[in-house]
């Protein structure tokens, strides 16, 4: 018997995943996941996905080998290393996080642990980049980018 857990879709986690890929079996709720996932689906991956149990394997598998030495909520304090074109400003910022799409991608616990690994990461930068490989990661910086475009 399947827990309704493991009928979610593998890329998204938020709607129930109705169809299932042909290589991996993995469950996916519309076109744009499969698209996504099928992109990525690889005998490697194959095995993680066809689980729903195995997401904190295929997470840990991504991450693997980063080192962390902040605090969690601790915020950098070298605000030097930041670019103009990569600041964003406090509208911007209010904007996101008051968006219903942002609110619904956080209930999942995986993207929050993520983002605090990000942020405690003494290399955030490695950190940020293996996690847009992740799906639900690359959808969370997807939406971020669409609610900025739209302010």
């Amino acid at each position: 018997m399947e827990t309704m857990a493991s009928k979610l879709c593998t890329y998204c986690t938020v709607k129930e995943g109705i169809y299932r890929c042909p290589k991996c079996n993995a469950r996916y709720c519309s076109l744009y996941c499969y698209k996504e996932h099928k992109d990525r689906c690889s005998k490697e991956t194959s095995q993680l996905y066809s689980r729903r149990d195995n997401w904190d394997e295929y997470y840990s598998t991504e991450m693997r080998g980063l080192s962390y030495g902040k605090e969690e909520g601790e915020i950098s304090d070298n605000g030097d290393d930041l670019s103009c074109h990569s600041c964003i400003t406090a509208e911007q910022l209010q904007c996101i996080g008051s968006s219903e799409s942002m609110v619904e991608l956080l209930k999942n616990k995986h993207l929050r642990q993520m983002l605090n690994d990000i942020n405690t990461a003494v290399n955030p930068d490695e950190a940020l980049a293996k996690a847009m490989n992740i799906p639900i990661f690359e959808e969370l910086a997807c939406e971020c980018l669409c609610i900025i475009a739209n302010d």
